[in-house]
């Protein structure tokens, strides 16, 4: 198991990362805002799938190849970069289509549950986190490196989806006061685009 020394360390830090806004809150809040609560807590469960992913492969050894093939880590940035972008444009391009009173297609809840599983896999902050940080807090005098990589990495799940549904149930019900294709709906999905367009420019010029 984790060692007992390291667990307060490990949870507030998974804690702060989990708030710290980012591309799956701002995926989670936009899914709230445009269609409940519901929508925001299918995001979250996409956000989980895409962690247990990385926790899975953190503890078959993902870590140790990305740190030994740094062009890996690069790679997974660049299209983290790419899907930041299509997520902003058609963020904005939304908006654009609900403030001119245009039907715009609602996504299923399959459809949510993937696309917040993408947006999680390719987030270059919890790629970082499970490859270069995860492995901080294993002690290998103690149990096996794959069973405390599996236990870090479903802490950190855990918290996630907690912060995560909170966030989307807060959202959803902001979104009983909002008029669909108002003001400040649409003033709110074009922050949020833009946001996700900034995102990607910066984590751009961090790669290159």
């Amino acid at each position: 198991m984790v060692a007992s020394a390291v667990l307060p360390g490990f949870l507030l830090v998974g804690l702060l990362i989990c708030v710290v806004p980012g591309p799956d809150m701002a995926f989670i809040i936009a899914a709230s805002i445009g269609r409940g609560s519901r929508a925001g807590l299918q995001s979250a469960l996409g956000m989980a799938l895409g962690m247990a992913f990385w926790t899975a492969a953190a503890a078959l050894g993902l870590a140790a190849l990305l740190q030994a093939e740094p062009a890996a880590l690069l790679a997974i940035r660049v299209i983290g970069v790419g899907y930041l972008l299509w997520l902003g444009f058609s963020t904005l391009r939304s908006a654009r289509r609900s403030s001119t009173g245009k039907d715009v297609l609602v996504p299923t809840g399959r459809n949510l549950v993937a696309r917040g599983m993408m947006t999680n896999l390719a987030n270059p902050k919890i790629v970082v986190f499970f490859v270069a940080f995860l492995p901080q807090f294993v002690r290998p005098a103690g149990s096996p490196v794959s069973l405390q990589l599996l236990t870090l990495g479903g802490l950190f799940l855990m918290i996630g989806l907690a912060v995560d549904s909170l966030v989307a149930l807060t959202a959803g019900h902001l979104r009983l006061a909002l008029r669909p294709g108002g003001r400040m709906a649409t003033g709110l999905s074009i922050t949020a685009g833009i946001v996700l367009c900034v995102l990607a420019a910066a984590l751009a010029v961090e790669a290159a």
